[in-house]
């Protein structure tokens, strides 16, 4: 028997996860080749999503997904320092 809260955390953490792959399925599509030269293996890509989680663990996936959004309509190259260019992005929104 699994608690309710327990099935909540579950289901907000799928939606974090889900929101970081988005994310990055996002950078690839915007910035193709810089995004292949930057995490160009599994290894990278993975570790790569890794960091960038931890990074913006304290953001809302809304938040990310809507400053990803600004982030790349604004940016001409792939943006690496993630919390700067987030913040930007969330500039944007305000």
């Amino acid at each position: 028997m699994t608690p309710l809260g327990h099935q909540k955390l579950s289901s907000s953490k799928e939606k974090y996860i889900e929101c970081i792959d988005n994310l990055f399925l996002k950078l690839e599509l915007a910035y193709h080749y810089q995004f292949y030269k930057v995490f160009g293996t599994d290894d990278r890509l993975n570790e790569g999503k890794k960091l960038w989680a931890i990074s913006l663990k304290s953001f809302s996936p809304e938040t990310i997904t809507e400053a990803t959004e600004n982030v790349i309509g604004a940016q001409s190259y792939l943006p690496l320092a993630v919390k700067h260019h987030l913040k930007s992005g969330l500039e944007f929104i305000r």
